[in-house]
C-alpha cells in the first residue's frame, strides 16, 4: 500500500469508527472497555471536575484539572464510579483526624469509601494522584491528599496545610533540616583538637565519633567540654529553641552499650527542634509526617524521640570528606521503617494447651502470615479484608486438628492461599483469542500444557 493510501485510510472517519467498533465487539476486557468509555466521555468528567475542584482549599490544584481528569480516566474502575468520585470531591475521601493521630497507617486506612465509590477505586485514585504530584513538582503524597480532601492543601513544594497548621512531609530518605542550616566549616578543627587520632579524610558519622571518643579516653571534664563545644558550634544561632542537651549528654556516656545510637538519637532531637524553630506560633511546622511509598504507609510525629524509634538508621555526618557536601549531609535523613513481625511460639507439646490458648495461637499464626504478605504486596487490598484473616485462621485450625506439625502449616497455608506467597508468581499467559476459521481435514492432536510445580518459600520460624 502506498503512503498516500495509508494517510487517506487513517483520515477516513467512517473506516476508523468501523475498526474501533469491531475491536470493541471482540473485546471482553472490562477494564479496557471502561477506560474507552471514560475517555469518550472525558468532557463530562472535566466539566464536573472543574466545578468540584473549585471548592477545594488549595487553588493551585485547580490548575491541574486536565491532568487530574486524565488520571481519573486511566484509573481502573467503571465510568459510574469515576463520576461519583468527582461528585464527592467537595466532601472529600480522607480521614484527616486519623492521618495526624500519631499512629502508623496504611494509605488505604485513611480513605473513606462510599456506597458508590469503593475502597479499591479510591486506593487506585490515590496512587494515580501520587504519581501526578511528582510531575507537578509537588510532593507525591501531599498532592494526592490535597486533591482528595478539601481540608488539606499543599503549602509550598512539599508541606501540607491542615486547617491552620503546617505539617512537614518527608518521603523515604527525607532530611530533618535544610542545606546550610547547621554549621559545619569548623567541625574538623574541633574534632582534631579533642580527638587527635581521628582520620578526617573519612566521613565522620555517629559510629566513627563514638569509636574515636572511646579511643581518646578523655577525662570527664575534657569530655564534657568537647560535647559542649561541638554541639554549640553545630547549632550556633539556634540556642533558644534547639534542644541540644540530649546530644551533649549522649556524647559523654562513653560506657553506654548503645553509645553510637544514643548520639544519633540526640542529634536527631537537636536537628528536629532547630529545624522547627521557635516553640510558638512562629515555628516552621507543627509536626512531621513520614511517608513510605514502598510500604504504602505513613505516620505523623510531633516528638523526635518517637520518630527515632520508628525509623531506619538515622543517616548524617558531622563532617564529610567532600567539604562541599558537608553542609547538606549534616542534616539527618530518615525513612519510616518496616514494622517488625513477631514470631509465634508453639510449645513442644501443644496437646496440653486449653482450647482458648490454641485458638489464640492459630489467630497469631494467621496474622503473622498475612502481615508478611501485606509487607511484600502492599498494593493488594484483599490481604487487608478482615474476613480473609478469619478464613486463614479457620484453615490453620483444620490443619492443626488433622495432626499436621505446626512447622509445616505455613507452607501448606501458602499453598492453599497463593496470595500469601512471598515470591513473585510467574505470569499467566492469557489464552489466544478465538478466531473463526475453516477446520483442517487432519487437525493436530491437542497436547495438554505441562503443569508447573508450586514453588514455596521456606516457612518462617513460628
Amino acid at each position: 500500500m502506498r503512503v498516500i493510501d495509508i494517510l487517506i485510510e487513517k483520515t477516513n472517519l467512517a473506516s476508523l469508527k468501523k475498526k474501533v467498533k469491531g475491536e470493541i465487539d471482540k473485546s471482553s476486557d472490562e477494564a479496557l472497555l471502561n477506560r474507552i468509555y471514560s475517555s469518550l466521555n472525558s468532557g463530562t468528567l472535566t466539566t464536573r471536575l472543574s466545578s468540584e475542584l473549585s471548592r477545594l482549599s488549595d487553588p493551585e490544584i485547580q490548575t491541574f484539572i486536565d491532568d487530574i481528569a486524565n488520571a481519573i480516566i486511566r484509573a481502573p474502575g467503571s465510568f459510574e464510579e469515576k463520576i461519583a468520585f468527582v461528585d464527592g470531591l467537595a466532601k472529600g475521601y480522607v480521614d484527616v483526624p486519623a492521618m495526624i493521630d500519631g499512629n502508623r497507617h496504611h494509605f488505604s486506612d485513611l480513605l473513606t469509601p462510599t456506597d458508590d465509590v469503593p475502597l479499591k477505586f479510591l486506593f487506585n485514585m490515590f496512587n494515580e494522584m501520587k504519581d501526578l504530584g511528582g510531575r507537578a513538582k509537588k510532593g507525591p503524597g501531599e498532592f494526592a491528599l490535597a486533591v482528595m480532601s478539601p481540608k488539606v492543601s499543599v503549602f509550598g513544594e512539599g508541606d501540607l496545610k491542615i486547617g491552620k497548621h503546617i505539617v512537614e512531609v518527608k518521603a523515604e530518605g527525607g532530611t530533618i533540616g535544610a542545606t546550610s542550616l547547621f554549621q559545619h566549616q569548623k567541625v574538623p578543627v574541633i574534632l582534631q583538637k579533642f580527638l587527635p587520632n581521628i582520620d578526617l579524610t573519612k566521613n565522620i558519622g555517629a559510629k566513627t565519633i563514638a569509636n574515636a571518643v572511646k579511643e581518646a579516653n578523655l577525662d570527664p571534664d575534657t569530655l564534657a567540654t568537647f560535647a559542649q563545644e561541638l554541639t554549640d558550634y553545630i547549632f550556633k544561632g539556634q540556642e533558644k529553641w534547639a534542644n541540644t542537651q540530649p546530644l551533649k549528654l549522649a556524647l559523654q556516656q562513653v560506657n553506654s552499650p548503645s553509645y553510637a545510637s544514643d548520639i544519633s538519637k540526640g542529634y536527631l532531637t537537636a536537628a528536629y527542634s532547630a529545624y522547627k524553630g521557635r516553640a510558638d506560633k512562629s515555628s516552621k511546622f507543627k509536626g512531621v509526617m513520614l511517608m513510605n511509598f514502598k510500604n504504602q504507609e505513613l505516620r505523623y510525629f510531633e516528638n523526635p524521640e518517637d520518630m527515632y524509634d520508628d525509623v531506619d538508621t538515622v543517616s548524617f555526618y558531622f563532617t564529610h570528606s567532600n567539604k562541599e557536601w558537608s553542609g547538606k549531609l549534616n542534616a539527618p535523613s530518615v525513612t519510616l521503617k518496616r514494622q517488625a513481625i513477631p514470631n509465634v511460639n508453639f510449645p513442644a507439646d501443644s496437646s496440653k494447651l486449653k482450647p482458648a490458648a490454641l485458638a489464640g495461637l492459630y489467630g497469631q499464626t494467621a496474622e503473622q502470615l498475612i502481615k508478611m504478605a501485606q509487607q511484600r504486596w502492599p498494593q493488594n487490598l484483599d490481604l487487608r479484608d478482615p474476613g480473609f484473616q478469619d478464613a486463614v485462621t479457620a484453615t490453620i485450625k483444620e490443619l492443626a486438628n488433622s495432626g499436621m506439625n505446626h512447622k509445616k502449616i505455613p507452607a501448606e497455608v501458602r499453598r492453599q492461599y497463593p496470595e500469601l506467597s512471598l515470591r513473585e508468581l510467574p505470569p499467566v499467559e492469557a489464552p489466544a483469542p478465538k478466531q473463526v476459521r475453516r477446520e483442517p481435514t487432519n487437525p493436530p492432536k491437542f497436547t495438554a500444557p505441562t503443569e508447573l510445580p508450586a514453588v514455596e518459600p521456606p516457612p518462617p520460624a513460628i
